[in-house]
């Protein structure tokens, strides 16, 4: 009986392949012929391929097994169709799977079987948030901040013979790999491969470190002393920063404090107008009564002195308004001309 070698040998592909857009068709060279209560199994396609023998693993936390694969490239000019596909080591079966239809040129990872001989552990841990760039620009303050994750994969070989690792790690939005980092191997939608040799008896790692960007924006016409006592404190802002931010809340206050006065001033002169709409009440009630004459003269010097009173506080809120009108001015000038650009 032929081993599996010299079958592969006799046999000859019985059909040819062309694409049809994104289909493809195989067409057999001759005509098959089946008898009735007859089967066989004809090859549509016979060809080598490059396949590199890998182990997988695409966990990212906790500890366990990768997984045996293969990663292939159709190095043919045939698609090869879907479906499920055998793996055999030294003609031993090592293992199956499923496998999604394989274009010419393209590169495909598989994977059949658990790797007995390696143990994969994966380690995750974050540094707190910092601000790294500082900017002031046409009244807003902007602070860039990042966030670091980093991620420790160790690999032990428990086998006399080396293995090649291949690391799949989340390729999430908004993170990117930090300067320094390796370089992967392949990127696939939503994921990074890495590449990493573990030999025999040995243990290996790969640290993946990633950066994600974060901004925060401040009007400074509403930033309080508190505030930025507060990113003095963290660091977050520079030392000039600081100093002219402190100019503008003092501005601020002086503004704050003139708008206080006419406020004070505007309560003086509802009180007043409430207090002569009393006395004209109070004067409509005394006609016909006998102390008439004397209440009236005592509530008309009253009204008098209350509308001089009234003629002042407009006069004093005016001028206040006038002053206020100009510090806001200022203020607004100040905010207007900061600019200034720091990387922390």
């Amino acid at each position: 009986m032929a081993n599996l070698e010299e079958a592969r040998a006799m046999g000859e592909a019985a059909a040819s392949g062309r694409e049809l857009g994104d289909l493809f068709e195989y067409k057999l060279k001759d005509r098959v012929t089946l008898k009735k209560n007859q089967s066989a199994l004809v090859p549509i396609a016979q060809t080598e391929i490059e396949a590199e023998k890998i182990s997988l693993w695409n966990g990212t936390a906790g500890s366990g097994r990768p997984l045996r694969g293969l990663w292939l490239k159709n190095t043919s000019p045939l698609t090869f169709d879907g479906g499920s596909f055998s793996v055999l080591e030294n003609e031993v079966f090592a293992g199956e799977g499923l496998t999604d239809p394989i274009k010419p040129g393209e590169r495909r990872l598989i994977s059949y079987a658990t790797d007995l001989g390696l143990l994969v552990e994966a380690q995750k841990d974050s540094a707190p948030q910092h601000v790294t760039h500082v900017k002031i620009s046409k009244g807003v303050l902007l602070q860039v901040s990042e966030l670091h994750e980093r991620t420790l994969y160790t690999a032990r070989n428990q086998e006399d013979g080396s293995h090649t690792l291949v690391i799949e790690h989340p390729a999430r939005a908004d993170w990117r790999l930090a300067k320094g980092s390796k370089e992967p191997e392949e990127k696939a939608p939503g994921e990074y491969r890495f590449r990493l040799e573990v030999p025999a008896k040995t243990t290996a790692s790969l640290p993946i470190e990633e950066v994600r960007t974060l901004s925060s924006n401040y009007a400074l016409s509403d930033l309080s002393e508190d505030q930025i006592g507060v990113f003095v404190k963290q660091g977050t802002i520079a030392p000039e920063m600081a100093e002219a931010l402190k100019k503008i809340t003092a501005q601020k206050a002086v503004v704050a404090k003139l708008e206080e006065e006419m406020e004070n001033r505007q309560k003086d002169i509802d009180r007043i107008v409430e207090d002569q709409g009393r006395l004209r009440e109070n004067m409509k009630a005394l006609r016909g009564s006998a102390e008439e004459k004397a209440l009236l003269q005592r509530y008309t010097k009253q009204l008098d002195e209350q509308e001089t009173q009234l003629e002042t506080l407009r006069k004093k809120i005016q001028e206040e308004e006038a002053r206020r009108d100009k510090a806001n001015e200022e203020l607004a000038k100040m905010i207007a001309d900061l600019e200034i650009d720091t990387t922390l």
